[in-house]
């Protein structure tokens, strides 16, 4: 490899393990690609070259329809020059973004590129090492790499002439003994749906006399940016003093849900649409003609969320609820009424919450 080639290596190097996108941590996790070439990019590396030309540079093949981690590759042209955007993200995180293309730049000046990045974003640890020389697969090296690219499909040797754009070709028209299998042929696989539960403190107002606190469950199903879950919650009675001219009493209140929820996802930030369906129970002692009571509970309303990841596996969600109440229960005492459901609940929540 030329000087350049090694400076260019190292500077690489430093901004992707800068930037978190390949962490020592995953070395050899295997990762999905998804690659889009817009108008004015039909000429830069298609999948199939990316798949293979990477899989040379590292040694070994990293990709895999399922993987946890997804690579994505958007190339294009604006003005006068051609970029590529690469985000890597785990399921719908993302946890690196990088745009490669200087101005004049065109799809051959933008291969070497792109390649080195996403041979250090996969895998820097063996991208620095460099493939097995015994690796029998092409592109062993920069030069090795450079030649596999002009021999995409056009039939020339790697001594007979540089990268030729032309020969970057869709992967729908490679000749078929140039394809690696029918995987780089099939359109790129969803990424993974994912399954979370967790349990939550919650402290609510304006579903009881006075502000009490609460338990909660969840159970989710997230894709990509997209989530629902149903949960339950159930609150902790309290006993509240009502006290009147005579006598001396009290109420407590017991709100069982179970909460809906339709949510969208982005940058880890979360909206939801929900709805609580339950019941609530009332019992008034020292009061005249004092008992126990109750009344269905509807709330409809919305919450935003922050679903932040500490591992890939586990995570913290604090979350605000409001919910207007479709239903308002009463409890009064003769033709007064000493108190009443307000029309607006709010809660406050923090979940910790397990991602499979």
């Amino acid at each position: 490899m030329k000087d350049s080639g090694v400076s260019k290596l190292a500077t690489w190097t430093v901004v992707f393990v800068a930037m978190g996108v390949g962490l020592v941590a995953e070395a050899q996790a295997p990762v999905e690609l998804d690659v889009e070439r817009a108008a004015g990019a039909e000429a830069c590396p298609s999948a199939v070259v990316i798949r293979r030309e990477v899989s040379a540079r590292l040694g070994y093949d990293p990709f895999r329809e399922d993987a946890e981690r997804v690579v994505d590759v958007a190339m294009g042209a604006a003005d006068d020059r051609v970029t590529a955007e690469i985000v890597v993200r785990r399921g719908p995180e993302v946890i690196g973004r990088r745009v490669l293309g200087p101005e004049g730049s065109d799809c051959t000046q933008l291969a070497e590129d792109l390649l080195l990045a996403l041979t250090l974003a996969i895998d820097p640890v063996a991208a620095t090492r460099g493939p097995d020389p015994a690796d029998p697969a092409p592109g062993n090296g920069a030069a090795g790499a450079h030649a596999a690219v002009a021999n995409d499909g056009s039939g020339a040797s790697p001594t007979d002439a540089p990268p030729d754009p032309a020969s970057f070709e869709p992967a729908s028209s490679e000749p078929a003994s140039s394809d690696p299998g029918p995987r780089d042929a099939s359109p790129p696989a969803p990424a993974p749906t994912r399954f979370e539960i967790g349990a939550a403190a919650i402290g609510q107002l304006g579903s009881a006399p006075i502000p009490t606190f609460a338990l909660g469950a969840r159970v989710g199903i997230v894709h990509r940016w997209l989530a629902a879950e149903v949960g339950v919650r159930g609150s902790i009675p309290v006993d509240v003093p009502l006290p009147r001219e005579g006598t001396s009493g009290s109420i407590d209140t017991f709100l069982v849900t179970a909460d809906l929820g339709l949510c969208g996802r982005v940058e880890g930030f979360e909206l939801c649409a929900r709805g609580a369906f339950g019941g609530l129970v009332v019992r008034a002692e020292g009061l005249p003609d004092a008992r126990t009571g109750s009344a269905p509970y509807v709330g409809l309303g919305g919450s935003v969320a922050y679903v932040w990841s500490i591992t890939d596996t586990f995570g913290l969600r604090p979350s605000l609820t409001v919910l207007a109440h479709a239903v308002r229960t009463h409890v009064q005492v003769g033709d007064d009424t000493v108190w009443a459901l307000e029309p607006v609940a709010g809660t406050l929540a923090l979940e910790l919450f397990h991602r499979g």
